[in-house]
């Protein structure tokens, strides 16, 4: 197996707290701002941006989705009642039911 050689560009320092401190001459040449998830692999550190962390998350559960065969239109079709049984689970029936007949009186 080659080995793949990864330019240094800087280093961070974790203080007696656990935080980790990255220069922001090193934050703003790989793009990371705000919150960050740090990932570890085997030996080594992955810094994610949030922003990056949620569309990989997104990739991964669009491609999960589609790979079974379902369209987005597919899933948009449904969040309607996901929602309700995710109201019924954590509120009850009856609250949905009061909610439901008052919000839409006519069905």
């Amino acid at each position: 197996m080659e080995s793949t050689q990864v330019p240094l560009i800087g280093s961070a320092v974790v203080d007696e707290l656990g935080r980790l401190f990255v220069p922001k001459p090193i934050r703003d040449k790989v793009g990371l701002s705000g919150r960050v998830t740090l990932i570890v692999l085997g030996n080594g550190l992955l810094l994610l941006p949030q922003q990056q962390e949620f569309e990989a998350r997104a990739s991964n559960i669009q491609s999960a989705v589609l790979r079974d065969g379902e369209t987005v239109e597919d899933i948009l079709a449904q969040l309607p009642a996901a929602g309700r049984e995710s109201f019924i689970a954590k509120y009850g029936e009856e609250l949905t039911a009061e909610l439901e007949g008052e919000l839409c009186p006519n069905e």
